[in-house]
């Protein structure tokens, strides 16, 4: 049944969540189990965080093999 999960067991059980939560959330699927981490204590989304390392990412460019490029 944890094969259904749409993250490892582990990182679930360092979130904070119990047998019976996760259990639970996998009844209810599909996607439960994933927003159930927002509710962890600690847990929050930095919106200029996420904005800066998107940004990073999109800077990135391939240097070798198919889509390489020499700009």
């Amino acid at each position: 049944m944890t094969d259904a999960l749409p993250v490892p067991l582990d990182a679930l059980y360092e979130l904070g969540l119990s047998e019976d939560e996760i259990a639970e959330a996998l009844e209810s699927r599909p996607l439960v189990v994933a927003q159930q981490a927002a509710d962890a204590p600690g847990a929050y989304f930095d919106v200029a965080a996420a904005r800066r390392a998107i940004d990073a990412i999109q800077s990135f460019k391939h240097t070798k093999g198919r889509w390489g490029s020499t700009r």
